[in-house]
């Protein structure tokens, strides 16, 4: 839905966080290889970025099958 008004806001920081953390990604590992680090530094660069969505992906996806989504919305509010 506000991707359909074309007021550019699908490219605002705010809106799309991933248009400013993959290119920042991408300059970390890129970096890393010109200094000369090896394959595992590399990786170990975009550790941090992606390990709270690998921890916190397995509870979330087994919080909204147990629990009924009205009660977690009153919880929340």
């Amino acid at each position: 839905m506000a991707l359909r008004a074309h007021s550019g806001r699908a490219y605002c920081p705010e809106e799309n966080p991933m248009i400013c953390t993959l290119p920042q990604n991408v300059g970390a590992a890129w970096l890393m290889v010109s200094l000369g680090a090896g394959p595992i530094y590399v990786a170990l660069t975009q550790t941090p970025g992606s390990l709270p969505y690998f921890l916190f992906a397995l509870p979330a996806g087994s919080a909204v099958d147990i629990f009924d989504r009205r009660e977690l919305e009153e919880a929340h509010s």
